[in-house]
């Protein structure tokens, strides 16, 4: 069975070239990724091309501070991994947008106010399944269709970080008022059209287990 997460370490700046990975041999030869050789790597709309190193006897993807920076990706995180030879696209995540009604920045442990531990409880089920998940505001789309403002939690702290347009937008707007507004409508044609982004309205946090659906966001 191939092994599907790979837990990604952050290396110092100029220690690793910002277009060069190094990844495990083991995940190299499971997922028959060419090394040495340009692969597209993906995370939600984020895509560049990079060169795949192979190291013996590690189990884990290494890349350098700058890249993780650009794509949101926090130190320690563990993604899930799914390479594609057709595209020749290397792919982690999936990347999972919770779109919400408000915020209240001014309270930094609680900025969803009452929903803010089920916001918790959909973090930490995706991160034990290899995803990552967050959270934005009508208010925080901007022109950019490509990369938005969200709120992330990745070491039980809440704090505002730029992010790439994600894999799966979870509609939880409370209002038609809020999902009829221009920006959020130009946002998801955007999206869709530029990045094949999919939007659901369904739930994908299931109690007790709090498991989440991801089978056809990520194959």
């Amino acid at each position: 069975m191939q092994k599907s997460k790979v837990a990604i370490q952050v290396i110092n700046p100029g220690l690793l070239p910002d277009d060069t990975v190094m990844l495990g041999e083991m995940y190299m030869k499971q997922w028959k990724i060419p090394g040495g050789q340009p692969v597209v790597l993906k995370f939600g709309a984020f895509r560049q091309p990079v060169k795949v190193v192979p190291v013996a006897r590690y189990d884990g993807m290494r890349i350098s501070q700058q890249l993780a920076r650009r794509m949101g990706i926090p130190a320690g995180a563990s993604l899930r991994i799914l390479y594609r030879p057709v595209s020749s696209t290397l792919s982690l995540g999936p990347l999972i947008g919770v779109l919400i009604s408000r915020d209240y920045p001014g309270m930094p442990d609680r900025p969803f106010g009452a929903i803010t531990q089920f916001c918790k409880e959909l973090v930490e089920a995706c991160r034990l399944q290899g995803a990552m998940a967050y959270f934005f505001t009508p208010d925080q789309i901007g022109e950019s269709a490509n990369y938005i403002e969200g709120w992330v939690c990745p070491a039980g702290k809440w704090f505002r970080q730029t992010m790439p347009v994600a894999d799966v937008i979870n509609n939880r707007l409370t209002t038609r008022k809020l999902e009829n507004r221009s920006s959020v409508q130009r946002f998801m044609k955007e999206t869709k059209a530029r990045h094949q982004t999919h939007f659901s309205t369904k739930s994908f946090l299931i109690k007790p287990k709090c498991s989440i659906r991801l089978s056809k966001t990520f194959p």
